[in-house]
């Protein structure tokens, strides 16, 4: 299963710097929702998710919200509501996901 992207949505806002800054496109976080998507659009190709797919497409909306609000792709608000909302959320999917398995 792809869940790479959601780990990194799980992670701690620190992480996701790091990730950023070694990929080349911090302070930018659009790269994390960029991941995301690309496995989200593949999400037949995915097992054993078929139980979390209301939260999964909840997470992309939550994703899809950030385009609303100004400044949510600088890291700067990687420690704000909205990237915690998703945060909580990626890290409630992985536990279920690790439970599935």
């Amino acid at each position: 299963m792809q869940i790479k992207s959601i780990k990194l949505l799980a992670s701690i806002s620190d992480i996701q710097r790091k990730y950023l800054k070694d990929l080349g496109s911090y302070p930018v976080t659009d790269e994390l929702a960029l991941e995301f998507d690309d496995a989200f659009h593949n999400i037949d190709q995915w097992s054993s998710v078929d139980s979390l797919l209301d939260e999964i497409s909840q997470l992309n909306k939550l994703l899809d919200l950030l385009d609303i609000n100004e400044g949510t792709w600088l890291e700067s608000a990687l420690d704000n509501k909205p990237w915690s909302e998703i945060r909580n959320l990626a890290k409630s999917i992985l536990s279920k996901i690790s439970d599935t398995e």
